[in-house]
C-alpha cells in the first residue's frame, strides 16, 4: 500500500519547470502559499484511524523535520510524520513523504493544509518503539515485538541482513513465531541453475544500502542491493511497522539487470516451528477454505492456492492464535509491461524439519527457467497477528483485508500559479 501509493503520486512535471514554479510561488512576498492534501474514503464503510501516505515536493528547506496538518474546515491540527526525504541539490527541490492517521466516514472527504513549524513539536504518544543499532533491531507496538537481530549460533540467522527473525505476540507471552535454524521471514529467495542450495534476502551481510526512518506512527526500514549469490538481481525491500495496528507491511521488488537462468524463485515465505494445527485461505471468487494440516495436502494437489488469492493464515484451533498474510500487491510485469517468466506459479504449504510449517509463493517452481534482463517481480503483503473468533472464525483477517485493499484516495494540491 505505501510503496504503491508513492509510485502513483510521483510528479511528472519536468524538474526545471517545476523549480521555476516553486521558486515563484514559495519565494513570492505576501501570505505564504499552502499545500493542501485531500483525503477521500470511497469505500462503503467507515475508516477509523486509517493511515494515509502522501508524497510531497517543495523547494529545499520549505518544510523542516516536523510539520502539522490543519483541517481546512475545522482548523484542528494533526501531527504529521515526515519520512523518506530526498534532496536534489542542483534544482533546489526535495521530495518527502508524510504519514498521519485520520478518521473518515463512508464516502467522506477531508482537506488538510500542510503547516510547517518553526519550533519543535511534541510527538504524539503512541505504542510504537524501536531499540538496537545498525540492523540488529527490535520494533514493537501493543500487539507484537518484531525481532530483526542476528543469532550467531544458527547459520540461517547469523547474517547482518535486517530480516525478521522472530515475532512475539504481546497478548500471549509464551507464543513466539520463529524457526530454530532459519529466520522466520525467509523471502524473497532464489536459486541459480546447477546450484545445490538457494539463497535469500536473509543472507545479505549486509545489504548495499539501508535507510531507516523512525517516528511516532511509522518505523520504516528500506534495504537495497544485489541479491546474495545472484548479482544480476537487484533487490528493494521495505518493512513498515505501524503504531496501533496488529500487522506490519513488507514490500519487495526483484529487478533483473542481466539475463540469468533460475531453477527457483519464491516470495511471501514465512517459516515457523510447530505452533499451528490448521491453514485457511480465501479464493479470488470469495470462497473460504479451511483444512487441518493432515488434510490439506490432498485438497491442495488438485486446486493449489493461487498466487493472486487474497489471503491465507495458519492458526491453532484450541489455543486460538493466528498469523496470516494479506496480499495487497502482486505484480510480475517487466519493464515493457509484459509478464515476466514464471513456471507453475502457486502458493505452497510445506512441511519443515521437526514439525515446522511454512507457506511460500512460488514464481518459478523447480524448473530451469530463462529470466531475461528487464524482468521484474513486485509484491506487498500485510502480516497480521490475530485471534480466531468463536463466531465468524476469520472475521478479523477479513476485516483488515477489506480495509487494506480499499485505502483512502489521496491527492496533493499545490498553489495555483494562475492566481498570481
Amino acid at each position: 500500500m505505501f510503496q504503491t501509493n508513492l509510485n502513483k503520486m510521483k510528479c511528472n512535471l519536468p524538474i526545471v519547470i517545476l523549480s521555476i514554479f516553486l521558486t515563484f510561488i514559495l519565494g513570492r512576498s505576501g501570505p505564504a502559499q499552502e499545500i493542501e492534501v485531500e483525503i477521500v474514503n470511497k469505500s462503503g464503510f467507515a475508516l477509523k484511524e486509517v493511515y494515509f501516505v502522501a508524497d510531497i515536493q517543495t523547494a529545499t528547506g520549505t518544510i523542516g523535520d516536523q510539520c502539522l496538518m490543519a483541517d481546512k474546515q475545522t482548523g484542528a491540527t494533526i501531527y504529521t510524520q515526515i519520512f523518506n526525504r530526498r534532496v536534489h541539490d542542483q534544482s533546489g527541490l526535495e521530495n518527502f513523504s508524510i504519514i498521519a492517521p485520520v478518521d473518515l466516514k463512508a464516502g467522506e472527504g477531508r482537506i488538510f493544509i500542510l503547516k510547517p513549524v518553526s519550533d519543535p513539536v511534541e510527538f504524539p504518544d503512541t505504542d510504537l518503539s524501536i531499540a538496537g543499532e545498525d540492523l540488529d533491531l527490535t520494533i514493537e507496538n501493543s500487539y507484537y515485538r518484531a525481532d530483526l537481530r542476528r543469532n550467531e549460533n544458527e547459520d540461517g540467522q547469523k547474517y547482518m541482513s535486517g530480516q525478521l527473525n522472530r515475532l512475539e505476540l504481546k497478548s500471549r507471552g509464551d507464543v513466539v513465531f520463529k524457526r530454530k535454524s532459519n529466520r522466520m521471514h525467509w523471502a524473497p529467495n532464489f536459486r541459480r541453475r546447477h546450484d545445490e542450495n538457494y539463497t535469500t534476502v536473509a543472507h545479505w551481510d549486509p545489504p548495499d544500502s539501508v535507510v531507516l526512518d523512525k517516528g511516532p506512527y511509522l518505523v520504516r526500514l528500506m534495504r537495497m542491493g544485489r541479491a546474495p549469490g545472484i548479482p544480476e538481481l537487484q533487490l528493494i525491500t521495505v518493512y513498515h511497522f505501524l503504531a496501533g495496528k496488529p500487522y506490519f507491511l513488507f514490500y519487495s521488488e526483484m529487478a533483473f539487470q542481466k539475463d540469468v537462468i533460475l531453477s527457483l524463485l519464491r516470495n511471501d515465505e514465512m517459516t515457523m516451528d510447530s505452533l499451528f494445527t490448521h491453514v485457511a485461505f480465501g479464493r479470488t471468487d470469495g470462497r473460504l477454505e479451511d483444512y487441518n494440516f493432515g488434510m490439506r495436502e490432498a485438497a491442495l494437489i488438485s486446486h493449489p492456492i493461487g498466487n493472486s488469492d487474497p489471503w491465507l493464515c495458519f492458526y491453532h484451533e484450541t489455543a486460538g492464535y493466528a498469523f496470516g498474510s494479506i496480499r495487497i500487491l502482486y505484480d510480475i510485469l517487466n519493464e515493457q509491461g509484459s509478464p515476466s517468466p514464471t513456471f507453475l506459479p502457486h502458493t505452497r504449504i510445506s512441511d519443515g524439519a521437526g514439525g515446522g510449517k511454512y507457506w511460500n509463493r512460488r514464481l518459478i517452481h523447480e524448473k530451469d527457467t530463462f529470466v531475461p534482463a528487464g524482468s521484474r517481480y513486485r509484491e506487498e503483503n500485510a502480516y497480521l497477528v490475530f485471534e480466531i473468533g468463536e463466531e465468524g472464525r476469520f472475521k478479523e483477517i477479513l476485516y483488515w483485508q477489506e480495509r487494506l485493499k480499499n485505502p483512502p484516495e489521496v491527492k496533493v494540491m499545490y498553489p495555483d500559479v494562475s492566481a498570481y
